[in-house]
């Protein structure tokens, strides 16, 4: 299966964050870049989103990792821009450079089991992982969605499904 490398987009806002922090300064014209990547993203959770390649319930695992990652560069976009019209270098950038750290982490390791043939890949493990990544994204309030959230929308899937089996 083909990857978007949206792991690097990923480790360039990274980057861009370090720049930030050691110049002291949000670089407006790197942060206007992100549109790129957030669209990106964005293409990848739709593609998921009407997914058939997997059971239903893996393709979900799947497009909530796409999720994931497109809220986080979307709403850290927002907060740097916010950050950089209130003059606030680079606090807003420090908060956000740990989390992204960890969400190219992630991110490597989401399109690494994608590449792999479907059997083969391990949906519980994109799963929980995503879990840590979302709990350290809402705490930046970059993540507005909750593990009790998604579970409800994984029962009202399940309970589609289920529904549609037996017709």
């Amino acid at each position: 299966m083909e990857t978007s490398a949206l792991s690097q987009h990923v480790e360039e806002v990274r980057s861009d964050l370090e720049a930030f922090i050691s110049t002291r300064e949000i670089d407006i014209e790197k942060v206007e870049k992100y549109d790129r990547y957030i669209e990106l993203s964005h293409n990848k959770k739709v593609e998921w989103a009407l997914s058939t390649k997997f059971e239903p319930i893996n393709s979900l695992r799947v497009y909530i990792g796409y999720k994931l990652i497109h809220d986080s560069l979307k709403n850290s976009q927002i907060k740097l821009k916010e950050a950089k019209s209130r003059g606030e270098n680079p606090t807003t950038a420090e908060k956000l450079q740990p989390y992204f750290s960890e969400l190219v982490l992630f991110t490597k390791i989401f399109e690494k089991e994608l590449e792999k043939d479907q059997t083969e890949i391990n949906f519980g493990f994109i799963e929980k992982k995503s879990r840590e990544i979302m709990a350290r994204g809402r705490e930046l309030q970059l993540i507005s969605y909750t593990d009790s959230s998604r579970d409800k929308f994984y029962e009202k899937l399940q309970a589609v499904i289920a529904s549609s089996l037996e017709l």
